[in-house]
């Protein structure tokens, strides 16, 4: 995340909230972005060598929980129960904490500004709820590929390239050579040493989860978007049989509920506001 607009302690630490209004609008990225190097970890073993390698390693953790924190928070925001005032109490639960690394990761997250998926944003700039559902994928994608970025031991590491940003092609090509032998039936059954197939497996299912909720979103504004057929499509492909069931099975009672007017996932009434 860049530092522009970080608030030094002791200033305001709403302040990046009064750029909202400058905040133009997002739409999906379909770029695949390159996967740049991770700082070389110092060798040896003297104290400055160790100094500097426990530095490193502290500065790789902090964009992990930046990463985490902002995935959960757009989490929320998908759900509709994320608060107007969710960076004033991220903050502050922080700062009771007293945990430093908790505290520098919501200055980090303050630092980035606000962004058109958050509640009020999509009235204040007029934007309709197609650009904010645009909006809250591509920061959804940005957040994993940050995420596979900061992790020396991600499955984008191991690959060579950034995986979020994979074809179907690419994804099973992947699994196949990340996983010999019989694949679990579940993520959950898996018992012994964990390896880079089920990381792998794991994302994708985080990635077509993403998917889903975005296109029963563009079905729930009213635009004709078969999201059923497209999540079945998806978890055919999984290679976690028992998931793959309980997934298919899922899908079938959403769309049923679904044409029973109850839809799974509805947008958010914060991003309806200027609809």
């Amino acid at each position: 995340m860049s530092d522009a607009g970080f608030v030094a302690p002791g200033g305001d630490p709403l302040a990046p909230l009064s750029r909202l209004s400058e905040l133009p609008p997002l739409g999906p990225r379909e770029s695949r972005p390159q996967l740049p190097d991770l700082p070389a970890e110092p060798v040896g073993w003297n104290r400055r060598a160790c100094r500097e390698r426990a530095a490193a390693r502290d500065a790789t953790a902090d964009r992990l929980l930046v990463a985490t924190t902002l995935r959960l928070v757009l989490g929320q925001a998908r759900l509709g129960s994320l608060p107007a005032n969710w960076r004033e109490r991220g903050l502050r639960d922080a700062l009771t904490s007293g945990r430093d690394r908790r505290i520098w990761v919501w200055w980090k997250v303050l630092a980035g500004g606000p962004r058109v998926w958050e509640p009020g944003a999509a009235e204040a700039l007029g934007l309709p709820w197609g650009a904010v559902l645009g909006a809250w994928r591509a920061d959804t994608l940005m957040w994993l590929r940050e995420t596979q970025v900061a992790d020396r031991s991600s499955v984008s590491r191991w690959a060579g390239f950034q995986v979020v940003d994979a074809t179907d092609d690419e994804w099973e090509s992947l699994l196949d050579r990340a996983h010999s032998g019989r694949w679990p039936e579940r993520g959950t059954d898996v018992k012994g040493p964990w390896n880079v197939g089920f990381s792998a497996h794991m994302l994708r299912q985080e990635l077509d989860d993403c998917a889903l909720r975005y296109d029963a979103g563009c079905a729930a504004g009213g635009d004709d978007v078969d999201w059923v057929g497209r999540h079945r499509d998806r978890v055919r492909r999984w290679r976690f049989a028992g998931d793959r069931a309980d997934e298919l099975a899922r899908i079938e009672r959403l769309a049923r509920e679904a044409d029973a007017g109850r839809p799974p996932y509805p947008l958010p009434s914060y991003w309806l506001l200027s609809r």
